[in-house]
């Protein structure tokens, strides 16, 4: 595994991009659960399926707003942290 020596561990903007990260993993997790339930009723395999596509789609902008230096907000999500 080949490390980049120019990342700064503290840098504000990546700290941030991680803490969204995280909330928005934990908080589809939450909803996960949610689908699961709603399976039983038929309707939780398209909000499921929904679901994910808005996750990677929000994903790939959380990328491209890193890349360009630039805060990125998950839609939908819990701020725990």
């Amino acid at each position: 595994m080949v490390r980049d020596k120019n990342i700064d561990r503290n840098d504000p903007l990546l700290l941030s991009h991680l803490r969204e990260s995280l909330n928005t993993s934990i908080s589809f997790t939450i909803a996960a659960f949610i689908h699961v339930l709603l399976m039983i009723v038929i309707i939780g395999f398209f909000t499921f399926l929904g679901h994910w596509i808005c996750y990677i789609v929000w994903a790939i902008n959380a990328s491209a707003a890193l890349r360009e230096g630039k805060k990125y907000r998950y839609p939908l999500t819990i701020r725990i942290i």
